[in-house]
């Protein structure tokens, strides 16, 4: 008797006369077998012949778009030539024209590198480079190894300068192509804009991306994201806008989030300013090192509270000071204070002017430094097992730290 397949089970094995070599010859699928000759023939190459025909029309489709009909590439060309021509300026007063562009696809970001660097070489004056996981990276200007690319796109950053075979270069890249191979990892702040050239479906990915310009020591003014979202017709099918913006919603909190408290009037210790959760970058490493957490119990945190005047009154070797503020400051408040976010976007430009906490976030560091030094040595001396903190875990400056968050205190 046939089963729910509608295929009768004595058909699968051999019968009188028949060896099984020749029965398997002609039937397929494991878990549910098909008999070839209870295949309906003429509807299935009726239906091979539609889907060769849709395939056809998307191939003659898709090959009429070149580089001189390619609109999103156009676009593309659009942002890179105004920021070129006119540039941001930095805190220090020089020109910004640097400019980082993500695809998703090695084979997307190989097709604009090839659209555009003698374009931009020619017309733009600027250097461009090409950089994918799979080690297919290409420049206008100088080597083509990864981390030659990186820094002569971020020669600040990277400190250009002290690397002997490089510090007599003086030309630099000014628009780097790059799939998420870089996406975690590197501090490429000298440039100010970053372009998703797709959207990835992971919004992990997308703040991962942002955060390779969005960093501590930034010399920028401010720092701009340029997203391409999918044709109103294709996301009505993907719904990819939405997906990701819903996603993001599920995610933890994202590094950076403030808060604004009153400060308590009268208080001899706690007066306005900021208390900052730092994370120190440690490389390659996966675990703090027991020496580092000699230094810092905390490792790889650092808690800081720095007064408005620069004065760092609780470094992070009083956590837990720092903590018992925190409580006490934060204590009641669920939601936020109206009044004094008012306040705090007026006095920073609705955030678009953060020198004074830029300043206050150098001082922590700084501070961070020095004591971390101090607290250094002395393990080193402190007896036979003493040991000094590897390279790897020191601190040297605002670069190896990410902000996780803030507090800020202010006065009446």
């Amino acid at each position: 008797m046939p089963d729910e397949t509608g295929i009768d089970p004595d058909e699968l094995h051999p019968k009188d006369g028949e060896d099984e070599e020749t029965v398997d010859a002609w039937q397929v699928g494991k878990k549910i077998p098909y008999l070839l000759k209870h295949m309906k023939c003429a509807e299935w190459l009726e239906a091979l012949e539609k889907d060769r025909l849709q395939l056809k029309k998307l191939y003659e489709a898709a090959v009429e778009v070149t580089v001189a009909r390619d609109e999103k590439l156009f676009m593309l060309k659009q942002i890179i030539e105004e920021k070129v021509r006119k540039p941001t300026i930095d805190k220090d007063g020089a020109r910004n024209r640097k400019i980082l562009v993500f695809t998703a696809f090695a084979d997307t970001a190989a097709y604009l590198y090839g659209a555009i660097h003698v374009w931009a070489r020619d017309e733009l004056k600027v250097h461009s480079a090409l950089v994918t996981g799979g080690g297919e990276n290409r420049s206008t200007f100088g080597e083509t190894d990864y981390m030659r690319i990186l820094t002569n796109f971020s020669p600040r950053a990277k400190q250009r300068a002290k690397v002997a075979s490089m510090a007599k270069l003086v030309d630099e890249i000014d628009i780097l192509i790059a799939t998420d191979c870089i996406s975690e990892g590197q501090n490429l702040q000298d440039c100010d804009t970053l372009v998703n050239y797709d959207i990835h479906w992971n919004p992990g990915r997308i703040i991962q991306r942002f955060g390779r310009i969005d960093r501590i020591g930034s010399r920028n003014q401010t720092v701009n994201l340029i997203n391409f979202w999918p044709t109103k017709d294709l996301d009505n099918y993907i719904s990819l806008k939405d997906r990701v913006e819903a996603r993001m919603a599920l995610e933890d909190a994202p590094n950076g989030l403030y808060g604004v408290v009153p400060a308590p009037a009268g208080h001899a210790v706690i007066q306005p300013g900021v208390v900052f959760c730092l994370e120190q970058r440690l490389g390659d490493e996966k675990k703090p090192a027991a020496a580092g957490q000699k230094v810092n119990p905390l490792q790889p945190y650092y808690l800081v509270y720095v007064r408005d005047d620069g004065e760092v009154r609780y470094n992070f070797t009083h956590a837990k000071q720092v903590l018992e503020m925190f409580r006490m400051l934060a204590a009641g408040h669920t939601e936020p204070l109206d009044s004094l976010c008012i306040l705090f976007n007026q006095e920073t430009c609705e955030g678009a002017d953060m020198a004074h906490y830029d300043g206050l976030v150098e001082q922590a560091v700084q501070a961070i430094r020095q004591t971390f030094k101090k607290r250094n040595i002395s393990g080193l001396l402190a007896g036979r097992d003493g040991r000094l903190v590897g390279k790897a875990q020191q601190v040297d400056s605002a670069d190896d730290f990410e902000l996780i968050t803030w507090l800020v205190i202010k006065g009446a």
